[in-house]
C-alpha cells in the first residue's frame, strides 16, 4: 500500500526554508490533501443525513463534484511534489 512519506515532506521544507514561494508552493500542495478529506466529509454526511431522497439530487451532485475536483486537485499536487523531489534528487512523497 503506498502512503505519504514523511521524511521526503521534510526534505522539501528543508530545500525551500530560505525560499517563501517554494515554502508556500509546498504548504499549498499539502493544504489539497485537508481540503479533498473535508470534501468527502460532506459528502459523506449529507448522504447519511438526506438518504435516498431524489429531490436532493441535486446537492449531492455538487457535493460530488466538488470531492472530484478536490480529488483531482490531489493527485496533481502529489505529481507536482514528485516532480520537485525528483529535480533535487530526493525520493518522491508517495508513489
Amino acid at each position: 500500500m503506498s502512503e505519504i512519506n514523511e521524511i521526503n515532506i521534510q526534505g522539501l521544507l528543508n530545500l525551500f526554508k530560505d525560499d517563501p514561494d517554494g515554502a508556500s508552493f509546498i504548504r499549498e500542495s499539502l493544504q489539497t490533501f485537508s481540503t479533498y478529506a473535508a470534501a468527502i466529509f460532506r459528502m459523506e454526511t449529507y448522504m447519511l443525513t438526506q438518504g435516498d431522497d431524489p429531490t436532493k439530487a441535486s446537492e449531492l451532485s455538487r457535493l460530488d463534484e466538488s470531492r472530484s475536483r478536490a480529488h483531482d486537485a490531489v493527485i496533481a499536487s502529489i505529481e507536482n511534489l514528485n516532480y520537485v523531489c525528483e529535480k533535487n534528487k530526493i525520493p518522491p512523497i508517495y508513489n
